[in-house]
This record gives C-alpha cells, structure tokens and sequence, in this order.
C-alpha cells in the first residue's frame, strides 16, 4: 500500500468559503476513486504554531493505482482551479505501508 501525504499553506487571505471549496473538492474526488483504500483530511487544528494549515492523507493499495490518480484530468483539474488558488506552499511524501 502507497501512504501519500500532503501537506499545505494556505494564503493569508485565504476566506471559510475557500477552505470549504477546498475540502468538499477533495471528498467529492477522493470518494468516486478506484484504487483509494481510504483518505482523511482536514484544517490543522492550531494546537501548535505550525507551518502548515492543512493535510491530506491518502492510502492507495498500491503504486499503480497512485499513479492512475496523480495523472487523472479531474485531479489535474482541481489541482489548477481550487488548490492554486489558496496554496502558498505544499509538501508531499510518499511511503509505503
């Protein structure tokens, strides 16, 4: 099973309206996905100063269907027309588990 995380900094600026985009985006993608073994994801929760502002955790069973979603022109999609516009700065990491 493929473990990929995300990481992201959302914009000053960043409005309820747009996180929410962002969340609802995500499950509605994430929930019609062949090969998603399960997913969560969320706003940090601000128990610590961090860099971050939210996560998603994504386990797929195994790499090809990782890479089958990484290409996918929905992902794409929403990668370019809701996550651009909110992001300041995203880390990933990939492990399996």
């Amino acid at each position: 099973m493929v473990r990929y995380v995300i990481l992201m900094k959302v914009k000053a600026d960043t409005t309820d309206d747009q996180y929410a985009a962002v969340l609802q985006g995500a499950e509605a993608m994430l929930a019609k996905r062949r090969g998603i073994v399960s997913h969560s994801l969320g706003r940090d929760l601000g128990l610590r100063d961090t860099a971050w502002s939210f996560a998603t955790v994504i386990d797929f069973e195994d790499e090809d269907a990782y890479w089958a979603f990484h290409s996918d022109e929905e992902h794409d999609r929403y990668r370019r027309d809701v996550m651009a516009g909110v992001a300041e700065s995203t880390a990933f990491c990939h492990i399996h588990v």
